[in-house]
């Protein structure tokens, strides 16, 4: 195990991001190889990065404040998302986590060379050092399994970060409009999904996707971009379909590959700690580490 401690710097914790939970978690996960490791709040607000240790104050910070969250800077590695801008962190070890493609997000990240790159999706970075994930899913993988796909009466719209590139899209005509923020708890949210037949999506890239699969909803891309849309059938197993496709092989093909889906996610849990353990030796390995 290399002398290196590190810093995880994230948004505060919100239950409609998978991104967020997933970096509020990874402070604990790499406390659990045996690491030090320290989770800082961080926020971009109008006069540029705030960081913060509880969520509740916050700080401007300056390029280089985030050193000082450590007690010897040249042996701490900074791990954050894709959005960053390099500028709050130069003259620090950064590993860059690309939890997304930049640009995906209203806010665009900007990196440096030296970086150490790691990226939920080959999609989502090119050459990058280590690729890790692991399952986001919040409802149980078993009981999932055992989910009736059967009578289902409601269809959703979800636009989500759809928004970003057209923020004059609406609900489609004879559907409910799910949001990051309703249902505003899982209960009615596993609900909701539980009797919903077609999620119409205009995010191709997010955990409601995932989540609609799990509870037993096929997700419909609304988008144009066909690349995109070919790339979730793909990283689904063809659990998604294209608003053009036919919609009823789509739901029997749907029934079919959904249990390859699930035992995909299942095999992301039991693969996490030991792929954890060879990313946090890769980064201190790349960072000068003993």
């Amino acid at each position: 195990m290399g002398n290196f401690e590190y810093i995880v710097m994230t948004p505060p914790p919100f239950r409609g991001s998978a991104g967020i939970r997933f970096l509020n978690q990874l402070t604990d996960d790499i406390r659990a190889t045996g690491r030090k490791a320290h989770r800082v709040y961080a926020i971009t607000t109008d006069k540029g990065l705030a960081v913060g240790l509880d969520g509740k104050e916050w700080y401007k910070s300056e390029p280089d404040a985030i050193r000082f969250f450590a007690g010897s800077p040249e042996k701490c590695i900074v791990i954050h998302g894709e959005n960053q801008d390099c500028a709050n962190f130069m003259g620090m070890n950064v590993a860059r986590y690309y939890l997304n493609k930049i640009g995906a997000l209203r806010k665009v990240g900007i990196p440096r060379e030296g970086e150490f790159k790691i990226t939920w999706d080959t999609e989502f970075c090119d050459t990058p050092h280590y690729v890790l994930r692991t399952c986001t899913l919040r409802y149980p993988l078993e009981a999932a399994a055992h989910i009736s796909l059967d009578n289902r009466q409601i269809d959703l719209t979800y636009i989500g970060k759809g928004a970003i590139k057209n923020p004059n899209l609406t609900r489609i005509p004879h559907t409910l409009l799910l949001k990051r923020d309703w249902p505003d708890n899982d209960d009615e949210y596993f609900y909701l999904l539980k009797n919903t037949r077609h999620l119409y999506s205009y995010d191709a890239v997010s955990s409601v996707v995932d989540d609609a699969i799990t509870l037993g909803a096929l997700p419909v891309l609304m988008m144009d971009d066909m690349a995109a849309v070919n790339l979730a059938k793909q990283q689904t197993y063809g659990c998604v379909a294209h608003v053009n496709d036919d919609l009823d092989k789509a739901r029997d093909d749907f029934e079919i590959m959904r249990p390859t889906y699930l035992k995909a996610q299942q095999e992301f849990i039991n693969q996490y700690k030991r792929n954890l353990e060879e990313c946090c030796l890769r980064m201190e390995q790349y960072f000068g580490g003993t």
